[in-house]
């Protein structure tokens, strides 16, 4: 989830672009990385997924509402689980998002 924290630097800081500097981490660059994997930088450098959330389908919301999913309320659902859920909610196939 430290990824979500760079994807919300960037939405209150647009012109820095400090997220930049993970994309070498990130999926894009190391497609077989799961996208909840913890390693040094990999965990910044998913920040590309929670943009590409975001921006793809228009909903910067869609990160608060991951995060209300996980939340140990909502019965302790990992983040994992809860990007799916949240996704599915939207009638979007995870594994369809995160290819692309």
């Amino acid at each position: 989830m430290e990824g979500t924290a760079v994807w919300m630097e960037d939405q209150v800081y647009p012109t820095i672009n400090d997220y930049l500097q993970y994309l070498t981490y990130s999926q894009i660059t190391q497609p077989e990385v799961p996208i909840d994997y913890a390693g040094t930088f990999e965990r910044y450098g998913a920040v590309i997924f929670w943009k590409y959330l975001s921006e793809g389908y228009h909903d910067v919301t869609i990160i608060r509402r991951i995060w209300t999913a996980a939340a140990v309320s909502h019965g302790a659902t990992d983040g994992l689980r809860a990007t799916i859920d949240v996704l599915a909610n939207k009638h979007v196939n995870f594994a369809d998002a995160f290819a692309r």
